[in-house]
């Protein structure tokens, strides 16, 4: 049923057998004492004495290693029929771990959410292992006393002593619920399942907004918080405390989420931090892959709402469901993609359909986004989207994964990205890379006199305090275009103040996209309008009459604007671009000038690539309105 799923999966273990795993893309010989990024070595101290920077470090390398995602991958293989000795590897390679990192002694154990995850993981590995006659009653009684020090470990740390709780410990509480419910032999089990579960359902609605977006401000956290909490609907049934129809209900809302603000391949747009962040390590995904998600939400909850119509089930629902769930899948109708709005996340999604057949590239001979394996990028959808981003910084305020890209725009024409948000890159090895990643500068938006939307606290890396207070304030969908808007008060603190007022609008006829900004104020002030690229492919040219009739069409019709079609910028390779931008000949006749600036572009953590962003510059006297339209190049 899933073919290409069990070839990662061959390959995933065979990597394992040799004592290696993936690491954000790489693969590396598995070190549990060093940092597989930058070869830094960490002591074998206490974890309360490890100096987590030491030496260049970054500790999320050698923690994703530590989740043990790589023996879950070669028990998943042993249970499937694909690794003979599967097994026996995995062990193997739990009581390596168990000698190398003994409980409380070096990096392993000094992120209490990591503990979580790893304990999670091995729970999921044994319960696929346990009926092979490699697993010996010696090895569980020491799986056991691993799991028992996993939780006594968590349960003296819990990462409960912020401003506000977040993923962490939500995170924390989803590892004792794993172990409480699954090794009821345990001392402290009926304690720990019962302590998470309740956690666990408060955490819920307090992590999750009314729409289902969570709290977070990011994509990427939005995915690990919808594993997280799925893991933990699962684990309360099989504990015996089932959670309510409430709870359940927010759930679904969460999967909804993702299928409202996916792109038309299954591609998430990146808003606040992406780090390649995961719960459920039961199939390799690209960072931004997200079309699987709906998919759990229909098949385990039973919300046909949640299931894109025509759209297989993934092999994550076959590992958590079995075949019953997936059976139950495919028999509910599921719903086209089509525009959304999420008010309380601050998030509008408008599309305009499918532009190619499935399972057909909108291009051919473009290959697929870096990391996407052919089941997730088959183009099986190739439509137009809009993404304006309006996101609240997230963890009620502090902003800890939010990103100053408050009215920032992601576009899709015919499946190919034209502008994309740069992500996330790095975190603490890197705390210059880490700000300007998530700086105003690094988004498609406008910036006011260089001010970040909301102050950059130095030496603060998940602080992000929100001064910009972003909304949504409008959405609507329309037989000819599908539109929204958004504004915020991050530049209400200059002298004289400024708002930033954001129109989009994705139209069917003509065919393009217009972002139209309004900066309402006083005084003279510096504007600098960017749109950030996934590459560094764009050059300025002129448009072609074919060209400047469709943008001049699309301008006043849907702006009612003039276009400077003398200056545009054609977005992509020079023999088969995507998009023609250009904008309005007011902003020049002004004194706007237009640059193609190098940037970076990172579609998951420790991963970046040469990019450029699109800026148009302007020093006038406010209220000013600016206007930039943007068409697909056809083949």
């Amino acid at each position: 049923r899933f073919p290409e799923a069990a070839a990662r999966l061959v390959a995933q273990a065979a990597d394992a057998l040799a004592g290696r795993a993936d690491c954000f893309g790489w693969t590396v010989d598995v070190d549990y004492a060093k940092d597989p990024l930058s070869g830094a070595a960490y002591d074998a101290a206490s974890f309360e004495a490890i100096d987590l920077f030491a030496g260049g470090a970054d500790p999320r390398g050698a923690w994703e290693l530590g989740r043990l995602a790589h023996l879950l991958a070669l028990a998943q293989a042993h249970a499937a029929g694909l690794a003979p000795g599967g097994a026996a590897a995995f062990c193997a390679g739990v009581l390596g771990f168990a000698a190398a990192c003994p409980p409380g002694i070096g990096v392993q154990w000094a992120g209490t959410e990591e503990v979580a995850f790893r304990a999670l993981n091995l729970a999921l590995g044994y319960g696929l292992v346990r009926a092979s006659p490699e697993v010996t009653p010696r090895f569980r009684a020491e799986l056991c006393a691993l799991l028992d020090a996993h939780g006594r470990h968590i349960e003296a740390n819990l990462e409960d002593s912020g401003a506000v709780r977040t993923n962490h410990f939500a995170g924390d509480l989803l590892g004792l619920l794993a172990i409480g419910a699954l090794f009821p032999e345990l001392p402290r089990a009926a304690r720990w399942a019962q302590f998470a579960r309740d956690g666990l359902g408060d955490q819920l609605f307090a992590q999750v907004r009314g729409d289902g977006g969570d709290f977070e401000a990011s994509t990427g956290y939005h995915r690990l918080a919808s594993e997280l909490f799925l893991a933990a609907w699962q684990l309360a049934a099989l504990a015996g405390r089932p959670y309510g129809d409430d709870w359940t209900a927010r759930l679904a809302r969460m999967f909804r989420f993702a299928r409202g603000t996916m792109k038309p391949d299954g591609r998430s747009p990146q808003l606040g931090d992406t780090d390649s962040c995961r719960v459920l390590w039961l199939a390799a995904r690209d960072p931004l892959d997200h079309d699987y998600l709906p998919a759990l939400g229909a098949g385990l909850l039973g919300d046909a709402d949640a299931k894109v119509s025509g759209w297989p089930a993934p092999p994550e629902l076959f590992w958590l469901g079995g075949e019953r769930a997936v059976r139950r899948y495919e028999a509910l109708p599921g719903l086209p993609l089509e525009s959304e709005a999420f008010l309380e996340s601050g998030v509008a999604t408008l599309r305009a359909g499918d532009r190619s057949p499935a399972g057909q590239p909108a291009k051919p001979g473009r290959p697929p986004p870096p990391g996407f394996a052919p089941e997730v990028a088959h183009g099986r959808r190739s439509g137009d989207q809009l993404t304006l981003a309006c996101t609240p910084n997230g963890q009620g305020g502090c902003g800890g994964h939010a990103h100053n890209d408050k009215l920032s725009v992601e576009l899709t024409f015919g499946g190919r990205d034209v502008f994309a948000d740069p992500g996330s890159c790095v975190y603490t090895a890197d705390p210059a890379l880490r700000d300007r990643f998530r700086s105003t500068a690094s988004h498609s938006t406008v910036q006011v006199d260089g001010v970040e939307q909301s102050e950059i606290l130095p030496g603060r890396l998940f602080a992000l305090p929100d001064q910009a207070r972003a909304r949504l304030t409008w959405f609507e969908a329309g037989a000819l275009r599908d539109a929204a808007a958004g504004e915020h008060v991050g530049y209400a603190r200059l002298h004289p103040p400024v708002r930033h007022r954001r129109e989009v609008s994705l139209a069917r006829a003509p065919r393009g996209a217009v972002i139209r900004d309004a900066l309402v104020g006083e005084g003279e002030h510096v504007l600098e309008s960017r749109f950030a690229l996934p590459h560094a492919a764009a050059r300025v040219r002129a448009a072609r009459p074919w060209e400047a009739s469709r943008l001049s069409a699309l301008a006043l019709s849907h702006a009612g604007v003039r276009l400077d079609l003398g200056r545009c910028v054609e977005v992509g390779p020079s023999d088969a671009p995507d998009a023609l931008v250009a904008f309005d000949a007011a902003a020049f006749e002004a004194g706007a000038t237009l640059h193609l600036d190098d940037s970076l572009y990172a579609p998951g953590y420790a991963r970046r690539s040469p990019a450029l962003t699109i800026r148009l510059r302007l020093a006038t006297a406010l209220p000013v309105a600016l206007c930039a339209c943007a068409i697909p190049i056809l083949d």
